[in-house]
């Protein structure tokens, strides 16, 4: 009778009796009797165990009981054996035929390895292990090799950070990784970087319910301190004497520290201020999406007002300094928390941060002097480059130019009529034959005015013409 089944072969390499134990350090060996405070902390001890003695690790089975777990296994990556074949039970298909799900063929790694740490629960507070056996039944990894298995490969928190830095400038992840490898000189040196970096934070990555991501760098029980000189950092008990001052001297600090700063929330009582708070830029996270709750939209349906997409750079930094005031006259530093929860600025790069942002006296001043000979603010942010030496050394960008421009430009709309009678009305000094009229409406508005020297007169009496000039065409008012 012939057999069509299909045989998958599998190798192992198996000791007369005595399986190949790797050489390990005891203090990086689990022993009988060794407690966790909990399962992911003896899952990475088992792993750092696993990549010194040559092979990768994985979860294995668990026992619960009341909704406890109560015993845990973590095993060699070539425990088991390759799984069956999955056959069709419904559709009219019998045993006897044994169709079965098609997937990819592939060769197995598994060949039945006994290796594996056990766990059990005591008394709900920790993990202590139950059963070790550190035999294999296969040849280790070589040191060089293993970059490839799976529970030894692992992204630093530095690694992670710049992929999301990255993936903000449109460069996709396989470019990050071949940055990487050029840094650090090597494709397996990608995998070894992380012995150089501190272990003291861990990378979080949050999803919300409209998809949109966040991304921040915590650490475990040590956030990042900034080293600023004692002269320049707030202390609890100092006062200032408004909150403008107060929040000057914050920036100051923010830009010593490299860190950004804004204005947060505030406690009024009796119209009085009471409480102010100055956080880092990357306190909280992205508010999230503003529904419509009129308009016959349930809440079902979801309607929301469409914005641009773009990435967050909040990720609940908890540095902040907050300010009460005493006896209504001035404010003293209440708390101060200078711990921040990822990656300082670097110097070059503050002139980016929009609270190290401004524009000194002296160039609003020659932006206003240049706008009269009818230079914009990007030729007047262009010239003080060139004369400070570098964008750098300016202090501001085009588009705070431009801002400052715009305010200004608000600031004499509301008083361009009377500039503009000022200045007619003053040339009345200078010329004999000079006539000038204009009329306001009730609310003492500028509805309408003529003027005429000596040489508009002498035209009119030649041709006969005049020039009207239409001062709301533009406004479409």
């Amino acid at each position: 009778m012939e057999d069509d089944r299909e045989y998958e072969s599998s190798v192992s390499v198996k000791g007369q009796g005595v399986d190949i134990i790797p050489e390990v350090a005891s203090s990086n060996r689990p022993v009988k009797g060794m407690r966790f405070s909990s399962i992911d902390q003896a899952f990475d001890f088992y792993c750092e165990y696993a990549i010194k003695a040559g092979f990768g690790a994985r979860k294995g089975g668990s026992y619960v009981h009341g909704g406890v777990l109560k015993t845990k296994y973590f095993t060699c990556c070539k425990e088991g054996h390759k799984p069956a074949k999955m056959y069709i039970s419904d559709g009219g298909c019998n045993e006897s035929s044994k169709p079965y799900y098609k997937r990819r063929k592939r060769p197995t790694i598994r060949c039945g390895c006994r290796a594996h740490i056990q766990l059990k629960s005591v008394d709900g507070d920790f993990f202590e292990v139950d059963d070790f056996v550190e035999g294999h039944n296969h040849i280790m990894v070589a040191a060089s090799d293993m970059q490839f298995v799976r529970s030894a490969r692992k992204l630093t928190h530095v690694q992670e950070e710049a992929i999301y830095e990255l993936s903000n400038m449109n460069l996709g992840p396989v470019k990050a990784f071949n940055l990487m490898r050029t840094l650090y000189g090597g494709f397996e040196k990608i995998l070894c970087a992380k012995e150089i970096f501190s272990s003291d934070y861990y990378f979080e990555y949050d999803v919300n319910d409209d998809h949109e991501s966040s991304v921040s760098v915590k650490g475990q029980g040590v956030d990042i301190i900034p080293e600023v000189a004692s002269s320049n950092r707030p202390v609890k008990g100092m006062r200032f004497s408004s909150i403008d001052q107060a929040f000057d001297f914050y920036c100051e600090y923010a830009i010593k520290a490299g860190f950004g700063a804004r204005k947060g929330g505030s406690y009024v009582h009796g119209g009085v201020l009471k409480t102010k708070y100055f956080t880092c830029c990357k306190e909280g996270h992205k508010p999230a999406k503003m529904y419509i709750s009129d308009g016959g939209c349930n809440e079902s349906s979801k309607p929301y007002y469409k914005r641009r997409k773009r990435p967050t750079i909040r990720c609940g930094c908890r540095a902040h300094i907050q300010l009460k005031s005493v006896d209504g006259d001035f404010f003293e530093v209440d708390d101060f928390v200078e711990g921040h929860n990822h990656i300082m600025v670097a110097a070059s790069d503050m002139q980016f941060v929009r609270s190290a942002r401004k524009l000194t006296h002296v160039q609003e001043e020659a932006i206003y002097e240049l706008s009269n000979m009818n230079l914009g603010p990007v030729k007047a942010f262009n010239l003080m480059r060139t004369l400070y030496g570098g964008f750098e050394k300016v202090g501001a960008t085009k588009d705070d130019c431009k801002n400052f421009k715009q305010g200004l430009n608000c600031y004499i709309v509301e008083y361009d009529a009377e500039i503009i009678v000022q200045i007619l009305c003053a040339k009345e000094i200078f010329s004999s034959d000079y006539y000038f009229e204009y009329d306001v409406n009730d609310d003492r508005k500028l509805i309408r005015m003529f003027w005429a020297d000596e040489t508009s007169k002498s035209n009119y009496l030649s041709f006969g013409d005049i020039i009207s000039f239409d001062a709301t065409f533009k406004t479409n008012k």
